[in-house]
């Protein structure tokens, strides 16, 4: 901590996700807590020791270095229970018992919440979610010692369209959850507006004027250091990030029994966010044209799972497919900056329904300049690839789409022609310090 910090305002930074923990829910609080210092208030990170090992905790040290110096951070020195079996956290979500992580955390985060709050003079407490159990741990602290909390939804807990429920019983137990959870906060943001939407809507008795939209962005110096390396032998189609194959295909299997139950949205093919159309337009395309399987190539960064294995193993061109498993972020940003054509899809929407999410990894596709290949729904996503100036769009199931795409940005590629052009202004305008201005204004608007 430096000495112009003393005169810092400080807010309480409780997040669960942050480093040595790497992976796209990481680089919110990360950036925010970089730049948070250069407009006024110091960081006092609340976080853990040591995540629990599953598939949304991948270590990645290196982002340690991209947080500055002016920060405090705390860790719960407890660590977290070991994850209970398959059956065990099912049963429990069943029957509404709270797993041991949610216990762990909510007792720990609070106890050394206490602790961070007398050792600092705290001005705002600020929670990032998931996990959602950070709000009980942030609305305990607001009460006790009379200090407005925020709440930063990075996903929109049990408004996600995309989230798979037991039960309708068990849905609406998660909305007023929600409810109850965030009904203390001095101030809500959502991460899309469309979220945001959804929330003044379920949630009337909800001070309109006290919830904001704040998105994801990108940070211009991670791309800066960076020097394209395309590799002109092949035509490169990348895709960063987790694939919902599994969610996906259990959903397929199990589709009567859930809409019977009505814990899923009727609306929405969570299938879409997978390879499962891609593969399909790849396919007839080799058909068409047998060459061209020579001259293309997927690479898909981040971890693979068994059911992502299976889809391409009885497909004739696996091998065009190459996983990277997870790597570190510097690492994923020259693949993308390498690409012919980045990768996005989202799941499908029917019936008028707008999707409340955007993917990360969609600003930061913007912010390489590269062409994108984006299969999504009606939704913010949509308004703003197109606003960009680099996307191709087709919809999220549409195979025949998706290889018109291909063919499109393939000839492009081939003839060394660019019909693909960024909207510099407006992808600017969601850099990571911008935003970070904007979390400050709320913190403003609610410090007391």
């Amino acid at each position: 901590m430096l000495y112009g910090d003393y005169f810092m305002k400080k807010v309480l930074f409780i997040a669960y996700y942050f480093p040595p923990i790497g992976g796209g829910g990481v680089q919110r609080s990360v950036k925010f807590v970089k730049y948070l210092p250069d407009l006024g208030y110091l960081p006092v990170v609340l976080t853990c020791t040591r995540p629990v090992a599953e598939k949304w905790t991948p270590k990645d040290s290196s982002l340690e270095n991209n947080i500055g110096d002016n920060h405090i951070i705390y860790r719960v020195s407890i660590p977290p229970p070991v994850l209970e079996s398959e059956i065990t956290h099912r049963l429990k979500k069943i029957f509404f018992i709270k797993d041991n992580f949610s216990k762990w955390w909510i007792k720990y985060a609070k106890d050394l919440g206490e602790k961070i709050i007398k050792d600092n003079k705290i001005d705002v407490i600020y929670a990032s979610m998931s996990p959602f159990q950070s709000s009980y741990v942030a609305n305990y602290l607001s009460i006790k010692y009379n200090i407005p909390w925020v709440a930063d939804l990075r996903d929109a807990w049990a408004l996600d369209e995309m989230v798979v429920y037991p039960s309708a019983m068990h849905r609406m137990y998660n909305l007023y959850c929600m409810k109850d959870a965030l009904y203390g906060a001095s101030a809500i943001i959502m991460n899309t507006k469309e979220a945001a939407v959804s929330l003044k809507n379920k949630f009337r008795k909800y001070d309109t004027k006290n919830i904001f939209t704040i998105t994801n962005g990108y940070d211009a110096n991670d791309f800066n250091q960076i020097v394209s390396n395309e590799d002109n032998n092949k035509f490169r189609i990348v895709h960063s990030g987790t694939l919902f194959t599994e969610s996906g295909m259990k959903l397929e299997r199990n589709k009567l029994i859930y809409n019977i139950l009505g814990g899923v949205n009727k609306k929405v093919n969570i299938l879409g966010r997978s390879l499962v159309y891609l593969l399909k337009a790849i396919e007839d395309w080799i058909d068409e044209s047998p060459d061209i399987m020579e001259k293309i190539e997927v690479i898909l960064i981040g971890k693979s799972t068994p059911d992502d294995i299976a889809m391409l193993e009885g497909s004739r061109c696996k091998n065009i497919f190459i996983f990277t498993g997870y790597i570190k972020y510097e690492e994923s940003l020259n693949y993308l900056k390498s690409a012919s054509a980045l990768f996005l899809p989202m799941h499908g929407t029917t019936g008028g329904l707008r999707a409340t999410s955007v993917p990360g990894k969609l600003y930061e596709y913007m912010a390489s300049g590269r062409p994108i290949l984006a299969a999504v729904p009606e939704g913010d996503a949509k308004d703003m690839l197109l606003n960009s100036g680099l996307a191709y769009i087709s919809p999220p199931d549409d195979a025949k789409s998706l290889l018109k795409g291909l063919k499109s940005m393939y000839n492009n590629w081939n003839n060394k022609t660019n019909i693909y052009h960024p909207n510099i202004d407006y992808i600017s305008s969601y850099q990571r310090k911008n935003l970070t201005k904007s979390l400050v204004d709320v913190y403003d608007s609610i410090a007391k």
